[in-house]
């Protein structure tokens, strides 16, 4: 039989046990205080590539350049991506972006029972590694693309140059044909 104080305890508590099966995890914080977009997780990005274990995201740049290689973060599997990027004045995903990184972070997903056979193993091959090689895939192709357009433009130019050169001897050979 429990004593009054016992009672008073658990009449405490009932309230939050019903809110933790309701949320179907235990929380040491208010999560309805946090919204993501609006107060945690501010850096326009988007999710570029998932599996089973993580979202790949990748942020706007703020700035007109950005470094060649990139930079890919990977929070320890037990933090949210947005502990990266709470607000903008205190978000190291925006101060990277800001600073001109071409930034990428891997957002661990909430494991579930499909993931109970998951190993420290596949963590690494099928989140780690694999995030590692979609980045080098994804700013490979942009390298490409770029010094694509670089040539592009490269030609360009010289068929402008070129054109402005053969309509200058087209002039001067109209003009050598009416003083003949």
């Amino acid at each position: 039989k429990a004593t009054e104080p016992q009672r008073a305890i658990l009449a405490k508590g009932l309230p939050n046990m019903l809110q933790v099966a309701k949320q179907g995890h235990v929380s040491m914080t208010d999560e309805s205080a946090f919204e993501v977009g609006r107060n945690v997780a501010t850096t326009e990005g988007a999710v570029v590539f998932e599996n089973e274990l993580f979202q790949l995201l990748e942020y706007k740049p703020l700035t007109a350049k950005v470094y060649e290689k990139p930079f890919l973060l990977v929070p320890p599997c037990i933090n949210k991506f947005y502990i990266l990027d709470l607000q903008p004045e205190n978000s190291f995903v925006r101060y990277a972006v800001s600073q001109g990184h071409r930034t990428f972070v891997v957002s661990w997903r909430n494991p579930d029972a499909s993931l109970q056979q998951a190993s420290w193993d596949d963590y690494i091959e099928k989140a780690i590694i694999k995030s590692i090689g979609t980045v080098q895939d994804i700013t490979e192709v942009s390298t490409a693309r770029r010094a694509l357009q670089q040539l592009n433009e490269e030609l360009e130019s010289r068929v402008t140059e070129r054109t402005r050169e053969l309509a200058q001897l087209n002039r001067e050979l109209e003009a050598f044909a009416y003083s003949v």
